[in-house]
């Protein structure tokens, strides 16, 4: 994407957390399914890494992907919290 570079942070340890979607039927039949983002407590970051990122890609020690979307700003701004950087992130459906 251009204007953005891609940043790496090795050997970090993080937790995802993920809450099932919603699922919810209309009265009209017409089911509807609202995605949740998925919480991440980034432990030894600072929250201010996140000034200037869009997107988020967490991938395991051995290359496996484990989480990449968008970061979420418009309710949670990722934040420091007691050690940790929580932040949230959207999966594309």
């Amino acid at each position: 994407m251009a204007g953005y570079s891609e940043q790496t942070f090795p050997l970090q340890v993080v937790d995802i957390d993920h809450e099932g979607d919603e699922i919810s039927s209309g009265l009209d039949g017409i089911t509807s399914v609202g995605g949740r983002p998925h919480v991440v407590f980034w432990h030894g970051g600072e929250a201010q890494t996140f000034a200037t990122v869009m997107n988020v890609a967490i991938v395991s020690s051995n290359g496996k992907p484990l989480l990449a979307g968008e970061l979420c700003k418009n309710f949670e701004a990722p934040r420091d919290v007691d050690g940790v950087v929580r932040f949230e992130v959207l999966r594309p459906d």
